[in-house]
């Protein structure tokens, strides 16, 4: 992962109580990691209540938790990385008669 896109995360300020719009720039930011991060959607579900309209629920230690452990997450290594021909390789795939899928780690 980029060195400057973990910085900008790690010093990601947490948002006012209140300001709907810093939630949804920050989990829109860390939403492209999502699928790399496994308990994601479970550790962000606070900060996506938030958001709802008449959510009847303001931020608290919870939520700062939350906040906390989302920058984690998505700020550890290895998250996402380049293919290195050097390291050991597995591919894994499947296919049915409508469809194909694959992954390589």
């Amino acid at each position: 992962m980029d060195p400057e896109r973990v910085r900008v995360i790690r010093e990601w300020e947490k948002p006012n109580p209140g300001d709907v719009r810093a939630v949804r720039r920050f989990l829109g930011f860390v939403n492209f990691y999502r699928r790399f991060c496994l308990g994601f959607s479970k550790v962000a579900r606070l900060l996506n209540d938030l958001l709802k309209k008449d959510a009847g629920r303001t931020w608290d230690n919870r939520c700062t938790e939350a906040f906390q452990a989302l920058k984690d997450l998505v700020s550890k290594e290895p998250v996402l990385a380049h293919f290195d021909p050097e390291k050991e390789t597995v591919v894994e795939c499947n296919a049915s008669d409508h469809t194909v899928g694959g992954v390589l780690s």
